[in-house]
């Protein structure tokens, strides 16, 4: 086992002790990483070498992802967790904040920050941007639209006509934004937290719609006192180790080898790490490759090439 690892197994060892749990460590880089349903089948594996837990605990750094898949991996997971705790390593927003708000309880430290999702949808029948692509279309810019044709008290179908965009382009960036809303829903009502509606929907809406920037977070105290959420504290003693741990794994998911070049094709390519499924168990790391491509004009753009999730646990056996 390399020394980073040690470390880091020392930290899982010392949270789970002092809170008689057991704990998955589930870090993204913040830069090329999202949640997806590529996290099944490893995740799988790790819940399953597990097995089932009376107390769950996953720590948890990512800057989006997507609602079905959230939704996905939580079910996933309280198939093997009686109590299920989502410890918020540092960020965790968009869609990946499902996850957090589908717990039993959310340990949030100082550093903490949960954040509303931020739909964006492509689509050919969108406006086309300076760049020749598609322009995004976000759904909380048309209800805004729309919110502001109701103040003006002008009909909206006349502030529509004045829109270069096609109906179905308004229709998907809206199913993408009802989809995120029954998403974060189904994850509310699968904690053991209960709530009434007026609380459901008051926190689906801060999640999925009233929060006017996707960069404005939801700190300890929000979450705790205005939203209602089952936030607890760390002991003080484990603070420090957790902060090590975020720092460790953050090092490790930025982690990018220099650029090789391929004897054959001649071409150069970078190996990165966005992301780490790690317990005492198993350490499950993404590694994608990156290959390096020159434009015509003289600018270089680098491609997503060949890449997946590996058990690094088994290749350290063999």
């Amino acid at each position: 086992m390399d020394q980073t690892r040690t470390e880091r197994h020392k930290a899982l060892e010392t949270i789970e002790r002092e809170r008689s749990s057991k704990v998955i460590a589930y870090v993204l880089s913040p830069e090329n990483a999202s949640v997806a349903e590529d996290i099944i089948p490893p995740l799988f594996h790790q819940l399953m070498t597990m097995g089932k837990q009376p107390r769950l605990d996953v720590i948890l750094s990512a800057r989006g992802g997507s609602p079905e898949a959230a939704w996905r991996i939580l079910s996933l997971i309280r198939e093997f967790a009686d109590y299920l705790t989502v410890i918020v390593g540092y960020r965790v927003f968009s869609a990946a904040a499902f996850l957090a708000l589908g717990a039993d309880e959310i340990i949030m430290t100082p550093l903490s920050e949960l954040g509303p999702v931020h739909i964006q949808t492509g689509s050919p029948l969108a406006p086309v941007a300076n760049d020749g692509n598609p322009t995004w279309v976000v759904p909380y810019d048309i209800l805004s639209y729309f919110e502001l044709a109701k103040q003006q008290g002008v009909p909206p179908e006349i502030y529509f006509g004045e829109l270069d965009i096609h109906p179905l382009v308004v229709g998907s960036a809206m199913r993408a934004y009802n989809i995120a809303k029954l998403a974060a829903k189904k994850c509310l009502l699968s904690s053991s937290n209960k709530l009434n509606n007026t609380q459901l929907e008051k926190i689906i809406s801060a999640f999925v719609g009233d929060t006017p920037s996707s960069s404005m977070p939801f700190v300890r105290k929000e979450c705790q006192d205005e939203l209602g959420l089952p936030v607890k504290h760390l002991p003080a003693n484990l603070d420090p180790v957790l902060g090590n741990l975020i720092n460790q794994y953050n090092q490790l998911v930025s982690y990018s080898t220099g650029f090789e070049q391929d004897p054959i094709s001649g071409r150069e390519a970078r190996t990165i790490t966005p992301a780490i499924l790690e317990s005492l168990n198993l350490t499950i790391v993404h590694r994608r490759k990156l290959e390096r491509i020159a434009n015509p004009d003289g600018t270089i753009n680098e491609v997503p090439g060949f890449g997946g999730w590996a058990d690094e646990t088994i290749q350290e056996a063999m």
